[in-house]
C-alpha cells in the first residue's frame, strides 16, 4: 500500500493526477483513520447488536427485512435486485455489507473534510478495481450469502444522493474465520493496490472552503432541504475547527 501526506487542496489535486490518471480509480474518504469494513461489521465488531446471538448474515436478512416493509409508504417502487436493494437502504443508513466509494476524489474529499478532524489527520483512500472485480449480469440473482469475494459496482440512478456523489460500492463477501465481513484492506488482491492519502486536521479548514469554491459542499452533496439547510447555516455559522 502506498501512503502520501497530502500538503494542500492544490496538493492534493497534483498527487491525484500523479498517481490515479486512470478514469477507472474510486476513492473514499473518511474523518478518521478507520478500518476498511462496512457499517455492519462495524456495529458487530463493536458488540452495537441488541441480539448477541444472532449470527451477522441473519441480522442482514432481518435488517432489510425491516427496511423494506416500513420503506414503502416512502418509495413508488422498491427496487427487486437486491444489489440496488442495498444500495438504495445504504444511501439512507441502513447498515449493511456494502462500502461507499465515489469515481470523484474531490467528492472523497469533501467527506473527509466535511467537519472537523476526531483525530490528528483524515484519509482519502484511493484504488483501481480489477477487470474481473465488478459485478456482472450472471452474478445478480445470487444469494448475499453466497457471496465468496468482494465485488465492486455502480448502482442504478435510484437517489439523487447516489447522483450527486457519484456513488459505487463495494460489496463485502463474509469471512467465516473472523466471523464478520471482510475488511477491504485486507483482500489480497486489493491491499498492495491501495493509496491513501493523508490530511492532517490542521488543513480541514481551508479544504473545506476550497471545495466550496468548486461547488462541492453540504447542498450539493445533500441534495434537498436538508442540505441547504446545512449549508446555510455553514455561511453563517463556524465549525469547530473554523473559530
Amino acid at each position: 500500500m502506498k501512503e502520501i501526506k497530502v500538503e494542500s487542496f492544490s496538493h492534493f489535486i497534483q498527487k491525484i493526477e500523479n498517481n490515479c490518471s486512470s478514469d477507472d480509480f474510486l476513492f473514499r474518504g473518511q474523518n478518521n483513520d478507520w478500518p476498511l469494513r462496512p457499517k455492519l461489521g462495524r456495529l458487530v465488531e463493536d458488540g452495537l447488536i441488541r441480539d448477541k446471538s444472532i449470527k451477522i448474515e441473519k441480522l442482514e436478512i432481518k435488517l432489510l427485512e425491516t427496511f423494506k416493509r416500513f420503506a414503502k409508504p416512502h418509495i413508488n417502487e422498491l427496487p427487486q435486485n437486491q444489489f440496488q436493494l442495498l444500495a438504495l437502504a445504504q444511501h439512507h443508513g441502513l447498515p449493511t455489507r456494502l462500502l461507499d466509494w465515489t469515481s470523484s476524489p474531490l467528492v472523497a474529499l469533501w467527506f473527509t473534510v466535511e467537519k472537523p478532524c476526531e483525530n490528528d489527520y483524515g484519509v482519502v483512500w484511493a484504488f483501481e478495481p480489477i477487470k474481473d472485480g465488478y459485478l456482472n449480469n450472471a452474478m445478480e440473482d445470487v444469494e448475499l450469502s453466497s457471496i465468496d469475494k468482494t465485488i465492486i459496482f455502480q448502482p442504478e440512478l435510484i437517489s439523487p444522493r447516489i447522483i450527486s456523489q457519484n456513488g459505487w460500492f463495494s460489496v463485502h463477501a463474509f469471512n467465516e474465520s473472523k466471523d464478520n465481513f471482510t475488511r477491504f484492506d485486507k483482500i489480497k488482491r486489493y491491499k498492495d493496490l491501495l493509496i491513501k492519502f493523508t490530511i492532517d486536521k490542521s488543513l480541514f479548514k481551508d479544504i473545506r472552503h476550497s471545495l466550496d469554491r468548486c461547488g462541492i459542499n453540504q447542498s450539493t452533496m445533500y441534495p434537498g432541504i436538508d442540505g441547504v439547510a446545512g449549508y446555510s447555516s455553514w455561511n453563517h455559522t463556524l465549525l469547530k475547527d473554523e473559530s
